[in-house]
């Protein structure tokens, strides 16, 4: 069974910051790849993706996580950091289970009168940061990273990367996401613009409209999104000595920015 891509970013971190390192970390790895198991079942309990969802799989996952975290040894001020990231973590999710669903009635959909802000829906890296703990643990106990302003940039730039993955999960999930009554920060930009054109839409009846606003509204100002988000990953990563040639960039932020240049030079065709 292949392994998620997540499995690999402590690898590809301390591959980045110190090149032919033998050290590969695999507890640390192993450890990303439970969490990422959990972070997706505790999404599917709250989307109501996946009725079935295990939950005490993603709770022993997570306590996993948890135990590797807290026996490794490490400096307070990154145990405090962490903390607050799942403190975080905790809240969103809070917040997401018990937002109201968009109303929908044979197809129509009713869009709120006071649709929330962009910037309320780009926080994406606050639900999955998460992700980037066991690769920064790997860097420190290297001591690849040794400072809290490496730290700083470190946690930095996986922000970036995880918000522009998210993003790009999003626009993926847009219509299914929209199917259910569930906002994301794509298909909010498919409303507003319904809303500012004051078009009725309807998934049922005429889902081509839903279609050309997300091709011709959504899609492209989210890969514009992307690719800032991108831009300022790679220029967190260069503090750190990161180039784009290193596997942290080439795998993880190269695919997602290749990705959002292909929509937009699609666009440019129309």
């Amino acid at each position: 069974m292949p392994r998620e891509q997540a499995y690999y970013w402590p690898i590809w971190l301390i591959e980045s910051l110190r090149p032919n390192c033998q050290n590969q970390q695999k507890t640390f790895c192993q450890t990303q790849s439970v969490l990422w198991q959990a972070l997706n079942i505790y999404d599917d309990i709250i989307d109501g993706d996946n009725p079935r969802a295990d939950l005490m799989r993603a709770n022993n996952n997570f306590r996993k996580f948890l135990k590797v975290l807290y026996t490794s040894n490490l400096p307070v001020y990154f145990i405090d950091q962490a903390d607050n990231i799942i403190n975080t973590w905790e809240k969103i999710n809070r917040q997401e289970w018990q937002s109201a669903k968009l109303l929908i009635k044979n197809g129509g959909i009713k869009i709120p009168q006071h649709l929330p802000s962009a910037e309320t829906y780009n926080l994406g890296y606050k639900k999955s940061l998460l992700l980037a703990i066991m690769p920064i643990i790997s860097a420190l106990k290297l001591n690849l990273i040794s400072s809290r302003r490496e730290l700083k940039i470190a946690f930095n730039f996986f922000k970036y990367a995880l918000a522009a993955k998210q993003l790009a999960d999003d626009a993926s999930d847009w219509l299914v996401d929209l199917e259910n009554g569930i906002l994301n920060p794509v298909n909010l930009l498919v409303l507003k613009a319904a809303k500012n054109k004051k078009i009725k839409l309807n998934l049922k009846t005429k889902p081509e409209i839903a279609y050309l606003l997300f091709a011709n509204n959504a899609g492209p100002q989210t890969a514009k999104n992307i690719l800032n988000l991108c831009k300022k990953a790679e220029k967190e990563a260069l503090k750190l000595g990161i180039k784009n040639t290193m596997p942290l960039t080439k795998f993880l932020i190269q695919p997602l920015s290749k990705s959002a240049q292909k929509v937009l030079n699609f666009q440019n065709l129309l």
